[in-house]
């Protein structure tokens, strides 16, 4: 049998979950053709995995990389960590289907929900395309990572609909016009749609077109998508209200039993603020609805949720009411000047108050870092305890140091999500799926990307919660099963050559640094991986010791 790449003996863990074991694996152009001893390589290039683990190429089901591959056919750093497929399109919101001159609408909507900076569109994504399928015809050449495009349903609303989609619920008519463009998004290459309950308004602070949808439009849609091949649909529910939640993923779940698709939402964490219970009543309710037929499951991720802003800086924290997204959306002269204004503060203090309830959801943030002398005395303290302190409100401890310290100033709330026992019995509950990163959004606030090296590192080496068989199941072929991912997320004969080879003793993300490579030289926060030796994308290698190669063999799945 004549090879292209041959990868000797490593242990291999071939995401099944069944125990791994020392062998060869023959791989001719882009698919996997042997998984045994292999003693002629040919004119095979060898890789010697002795040490190493080979494992197939990790997936990520939640990611909002669509602006970003405009300008990085690489989805930097998502193969330095082992990731070679991304599913983005998240949220209600794609790039594409886009009518000539909506695309400024699209970028904003990016802004306010991802905290994506409009500098970036304005840089790198040209809106050439109108169609869902021009869009991918854009993006295909030089792909480096394979990509499950989903097609956002504020997006399709508002190319059938225009200014209506943010007022009323659609007709009849309108709602096969959105079905056929879905079906004709997924002929050309789409993966699945995407849904949203979290998002509430736009950056005018008008209600999200998705959210305007009723039954019938969300169940004709669904129908679609699955009579079109495809499976994935995906949802985002409030995230804090407990009783909201309930009834948002009571409401999905009627429309997987409607459609027959596989749905999958955002997300169930352990949280501090969770109301005592809340991942429980969670699970119990997404047990009652698979047991009524539901293909349906809840995303969670292996990190903390770790998170900070600066109000020199958008974030989407500070756009959960129009007195603070009327204020954030400003140049930052006019946003200063306005939170100067100490006679609206009580007014911010009750948004904040008005969306998160009895938590101090504010107040467990730290100062991290601050420029002036003053305030160096509160580095290390939450904001509760400065608050405390002077004898304010959080809101209004947070305002004063940040106006004082010129915006500059830099709050981080860290930990979250981040008991180790509590986390590693969501990571595997039947009913959860590892996703929801959100990589590639909310860059200049935290590093998205890096969860599954995080995985091998915190739960399977470190912790001992998870065996390296189950983890790498977990982010691999479960998720392939469940979303109809063709022909990946194992190393068997006939499967695509996705393949990372690592050493298990020393793979990990590393620290969070700053990194100004964004179009206009704008700054995002990433984290390198460690021990990722080689990432093969379809039988192409992809990245070397942590640089990326001039091969690119990725597409759409």
């Amino acid at each position: 049998m004549a090879y292209s790449l041959v990868i000797r003996n490593g242990r291999i863990v071939d995401g099944t979950g069944r125990p791994s074991f020392i062998a060869d694996i023959g791989v001719e152009d882009d698919r996997v053709t042997m998984v045994g001893r292999i003693s002629d390589p040919g004119d095979a290039k060898v890789i010697d995995a002795t040490g190493k683990v080979v494992s197939p190429g990790f997936i990520e089901i939640h990611t909002h990389y669509d602006p970003q591959l405009c300008w990085d056919r690489t989805a930097s750093p998502a193969g330095e960590h082992g990731v070679t497929t991304v599913v983005m399109g998240n949220c209600g919101l794609s790039l594409a289907p886009v009518r000539p001159g909506f695309g400024s609408r699209v970028t904003k909507m990016f802004n306010k929900i991802e905290d994506i900076d409009i500098r970036f569109f304005d840089e790198a994504v040209p809106y050439s395309w109108t169609s869902f399928g021009e869009y991918l015809d854009f993006l295909r050449t030089g792909l480096g990572v394979n990509v499950a495009p989903v097609v956002g349903h504020s997006i399709l609303r508002h190319f059938v609909m225009g200014d209506a989609a943010q007022e009323r619920i659609a007709t009849d008519e309108e709602i096969a016009e959105m079905c056929r463009l879905l079906r004709e998004a997924i002929d050309a290459g789409g993966f699945g749609l995407s849904m949203s309950y979290a998002h509430l308004t736009d950056e005018n602070d008008n209600a999200m077109a998705s959210g305007i949808a009723d039954m019938r439009e969300k169940i004709a849609l669904a129908r679609a998508l699955v009579e079109s091949g495809r499976l994935y649909l995906q949802t985002t529910l409030h995230p804090i209200n407990a009783a909201k939640r309930l009834m948002e993923l009571d409401e999905f779940g009627e429309v997987i039993l409607a459609s027959g698709a596989c749905g999958s939402f955002l997300a169930i964490l352990d949280m501090p603020y969770n109301e005592p219970g809340q991942c429980q009543s969670e699970l119990a309710k997404l047990a009652e609805l698979q047991q009524r037929g539901a293909r349906l499951y809840g995303q969670t991720m292996t990190r903390p949720l770790d998170t900070s802003f600066r109000l020199i800086k958008a974030h989407s924290l500070f756009y959960m009411a129009k007195i603070w997204c009327d204020i954030m959306m400003k140049d930052v002269p006019e946003r200063v000047a306005l939170l100067s204004d100490r006679s609206i503060w009580p007014a911010l203090d009750q948004s904040i108050i008005d969306y998160v309830g009895d938590i101090d959801f504010l107040g467990q943030f730290t100062l991290m870092e601050a420029t002036t002398e003053a305030n160096q005395s509160y580095v290390g303290k939450t904001l509760r305890q400065i608050a405390d302190l002077r004898g304010t409100s959080t809101t209004a401890a947070m305002l004063e140091i940040s106006l004082s310290d010129n915006m500059e100033a830099l709050f981080s709330n860290l930990g979250m999500h981040g008991n180790v026992d509590n986390v590693a019995a969501i990571l595997d509950h039947p009913l959860i799926q590892m996703g929801s990163s959100d990589a590639g959004a909310h860059v200049a606030q935290f590093a998205g990307e890096g969860d599954a090296t995080f995985m091998l590192r915190h739960f399977v080496r470190q912790h001992g919660k998870f065996t390296i068989e189950r983890a790498i199941q977990r982010m691999t072929s479960d998720l392939a099963r469940d979303f109809g991912i063709r022909d990946r997320g194992s190393i068997r004969p006939g499967h695509f050559a996705d393949l990372v080879v690592f050493d298990p003793d020393t793979v990990d993300r590393g620290p969070e640094i700053l990194i100004q490579d964004l179009p206009g030289g704008g700054e995002r926060y990433i984290r390198r991986a460690t021990g990722i030796d080689k990432v093969f994308v379809n039988g192409k290698l992809f990245v070397d010791q942590g640089d990326y190669t001039d091969q690119r063999a990725g597409r759409m799945v």
